[in-house]
């Protein structure tokens, strides 16, 4: 759910104001629902390793679009 909440961050910058209540309501559901999370386990492993998160957004949810081989290859 933070990172849910994470990509709506990011995706709002990219987008104009249309939308942004709904958006932002979505987002604190999100931080919520990853607080509530939290209060669930023991307190030594209730923690976010945000650094990871990070990559993983630019990664995961936004692949690249390059393609794998090149032409040559193909041929090959």
């Amino acid at each position: 759910m933070y990172m849910y909440s994470a990509r709506l961050k990011t995706e709002a910058a990219l987008k104009d104001n249309q939308g942004s209540s709904l958006m932002l309501q979505e987002r604190l559901n999100a931080l919520s629902a990853a607080v509530n999370a939290l209060h669930l386990v023991h307190p030594a492993y209730a923690w976010i390793d945000s650094l990871t998160d990070q990559n993983s957004l630019t990664s995961e949810c936004y692949p690249s679009k390059k393609a794998k081989r090149t032409p040559d290859e193909y041929c090959k």
